[in-house]
């Protein structure tokens, strides 16, 4: 078997995140805000955000800002 070479914009689309404006960070909402508190470094996984209170967005935003099941998120700030 022959691996084949591919270059990650022929086989998916990369994008960066969105800034989102701190006046619309809201304690309710129907979209929630990803942070790096919503990655679980040490078990590889995500978890639910309960470091801050104002963890949705009420802004507009680009549809392509919204993460849909499948997406993949590599988050690129060290935390851990």
């Amino acid at each position: 078997m022959e691996l084949k070479k591919y270059k990650l914009g022929e086989i998916l689309d990369v994008t960066r995140g969105a800034s989102l404006s701190g006046e619309f960070y809201a304690t309710e909402g129907k979209y929630i805000r990803l942070t790096c508190g919503n990655f679980d470094y040490q078990n590889n996984c995500f978890k639910e955000n309960k470091s801050k209170d104002n963890l949705y967005y009420i802004g507009d935003f680009k549809p392509e800002f919204l993460m849909e099941e499948g997406d993949i998120i590599t988050p690129l700030t060290e935390q851990a």
